[in-house]
């Protein structure tokens, strides 16, 4: 662990690079916004309702949940165990000393108190009946990580109860917060959404395959339960599911075949990927994360024009994380 701000010659620079680094924009922006962005779009399809202020309050919720208390606990949990010294994942914040256990902490929790406000101020000036969304998608969220239950350190419980769950809760409630209802169409989007993110994310799990198979407590993820290999085809089932649902979804509304050929294009980077190999499985991540922004405003756009405009967080956010987001060169 490393030693307070003064010892370890951190400045006030290199706290704010680790602020910015934890919020780990580009997973934001493939699971919470993307998935806000979707279900928006599906509501505006099937109602042609769009509130601006229903969709900041729940494009903050979600990317603010994920941002700072999913990862920032998820952070502490992995580097107390061991994966995050050796891995691939988190932000590495810790491992390169830009913050400490006992700061992400404080942002864990004063996170969560934002977040909280944020929520209760939803279900009182919005509809009660959004409590339920905020309760599932945070705890699914938060718990993936945080004790007792720890769902990422069990295989199949920790992408499905923790983030499918997420995943499903954040397009079905921000379609919900347009609308006030829910469809049978939104609910089949939030599942072939939820089935396209597990697959990025048990992908993600193959990078660090050693560093959790050997972690203390073992982060048995289904990756370390399946192995590389086999963990291959199950990332496929996910994948394929997703791509059979979205194109199910065509025969609704001709807008999801967008989603439809980037889901079933994608088919061929997880087909493609070596699991012993973790730059291979990286640089096919990274298309699998694009193929996954991208046609979602694609999607959303298509429906409504105006949604385009909603490429500039993303090029604004990508354009930060090349510039703030990389690791400080180790010097030996």
């Amino acid at each position: 662990m490393i030693q307070d701000a003064k010892k370890s010659g951190r400045t006030w620079r290199d706290v704010a690079k680790g602020m910015f680094m934890e919020i780990r924009i580009i997973p934001v922006l493939v699971w919470a916004f993307t998935a806000v962005l979707i279900g928006t779009a599906v509501a505006y399809v099937e109602t042609g309702t769009f509130i601006l202020k229903h969709f900041v309050l729940a494009m903050v919720v979600a990317c603010l949940v994920q941002a700072y208390p999913t990862h920032a606990a998820n952070e502490i949990v992995d580097w107390l165990s061991g994966t995050d010294a050796k891995g691939h994942g988190g932000s590495k914040v810790i491992r390169e000393g830009l913050l400490t256990v006992g700061e992400l902490r404080l942002i864990f929790l004063g996170s969560m108190i934002v977040v909280g406000a944020l929520a209760a101020f939803v279900v009182i000036t919005i509809d009660v009946r959004m409590v339920w969304f905020g309760i599932v998608g945070i705890a699914a969220s938060v718990f993936y990580s945080v004790p007792p239950f720890k769902l990422g350190y069990h295989p199949f419980v920790g992408e499905w109860v923790g983030g499918f769950v997420g995943i499903f809760v954040a397009v079905t409630g921000s379609y919900f917060i347009q609308s006030f209802t829910l469809s049978s169409v939104v609910i089949v989007t939030g599942i072939a959404v939820g089935m396209a993110d597990v697959a990025i994310m048990e992908m993600f799990h193959t990078i660090d395959y050693e560093a959790d198979r050997s972690a203390d407590p073992q982060k048995r993820t289904t990756i370390v339960f399946l192995g590389p290999r086999r963990g291959q085809f199950y990332v496929l089932a996910q994948i394929v599911g997703s791509s059979i649902l979205f194109w199910v979804l065509v025969m609704y509304s001709w807008e999801f075949v967008v989603l439809a050929v980037a889901s079933t294009a994608c088919i061929y980077f997880y087909h493609r990927y070596n699991p012993l190999n973790a730059w291979d499985i990286i640089k096919n991540t990274k298309r699998v994360t694009w193929a996954t922004i991208s046609s979602g405003v694609v999607f959303a756009s298509l429906s409504w024009v105006w949604f385009i405009l909603l490429a500039l967080p993303v090029v604004i956010g990508y354009s930060s994380h090349k510039k703030w987001g990389k690791l400080p060169k180790r010097t030996e």
